[in-house]
């Protein structure tokens, strides 16, 4: 099978005891230069969440140094099940590219019946 790359940021107990900010960015840099993928999605994880990060900063900073789209996966994954997380995910990426598509001009017309 031909499954989409993961990247993750491994933190230890240096990392934790100031913040894995400088790390995550470093990563999202890194895999940008690396592989030039078309969007990079940042997914809280519970380390991130007891630490309270400010992750949609994170996403900021790298944004400004990737050409790649950077995208904070923003929905609690302990709170919803697998596919629940999923979908918002995938309703996050749809709206990114929906709002790049209309801020250039793109008309997307709506089919007359949904699939």
């Amino acid at each position: 099978r031909d499954f989409t790359p993961v990247t993750a940021s491994i933190v230890d107990r240096h990392v934790l005891a100031r913040g894995s900010g400088e790390k995550v960015v470093d990563n999202i840099t890194r895999k940008d230069r690396d592989d030039k993928p078309d969007l990079i999605v940042l997914t809280p994880t519970c380390t991130s969440s007891i630490l309270q990060e400010d992750l949609g900063n994170f996403v900021k900073r790298a944004s400004e140094t990737t050409s790649s789209d950077v995208l904070l996966a923003d929905v609690n994954h302990y709170r919803f099940n697998e596919y629940q997380a999923a979908d918002r995910t995938l309703a996050q990426i749809v709206q990114l590219y929906m709002e790049k598509a209309k801020d250039a001009g793109v008309m997307v017309e709506k089919s007359e019946k949904p699939s």
